[in-house]
């Protein structure tokens, strides 16, 4: 939130999104064991961790947001979109001494779209951003492995409009059955 509002469009996030003000907790009834009870309910962050409120909305349009900010700007941005990351390289002789940082990246990207599959592109930039996923292509190209515990577990996301009777339906709700798994749900705008 605190990044919408220095792009001028944390209100436009407020009034669409979810706010997520508490999260509930199901788990097997003790007597029943193919039925759920509520467990516990909880405010979902503490008083005083942030002056902006934890909300939810959809990724695809916090993007239409941040694209409205790029068109709108002097430099009228618009994304290059249909491309794949091929490869990229940290000038060496810019990364050295005391004060070094990279002073150029060369970044190949491959086209995707029809009309110039297969063309390779090189940008030369300061800086590179990589937001490209648990196979990042940036992470090899920079000789930087993932840290942390990855969980062997399988698991999916779905986008659902539900139609239940679940009481809790539009609060953050951790599920967990006696045998068939569990589940989160997180409920979004709308």
């Amino acid at each position: 939130m605190e990044m919408f509002e220095a792009y001028g469009f944390s209100e436009r996030v407020l009034k669409e999104a979810c706010w997520i003000n508490e999260t509930t907790f199901w788990k097997p009834d003790g007597r029943q064991r193919e039925n759920i009870v509520r467990s516990g309910r909880v405010q979902d962050t503490e008083d005083g961790l942030s002056e902006f409120p934890h909300v939810v909305l959809n990724q695809a349009r916090v993007h239409d947001f941040f694209l409205d900010v790029m068109r709108k700007s002097p430099a009228r941005l618009d994304p290059h979109y249909a491309r794949r990351l091929l490869d990229l390289r940290i000038d060496p002789e810019t990364t050295t001494g005391d004060n070094a940082y990279p002073r150029q990246v060369t970044a190949r990207l491959e086209r995707l779209d029809p009309a110039h599959e297969g063309q390779i592109e090189t940008i030369k930039a300061r800086y590179v951003v990589g937001c490209d996923g648990a196979r990042s292509t940036v992470r090899k190209c920079i000789g930087r492995t993932l840290h942390g515990d990855s969980a062997n577990h399988a698991w999916g996301v779905m986008d659902v409009l539900a139609v239940t009777d679940f009481p809790d339906i539009r609060f953050k709700s951790l599920i967990q059955s006696a045998s068939d798994g569990s589940m989160l749900v997180i409920p979004r705008e709308g």
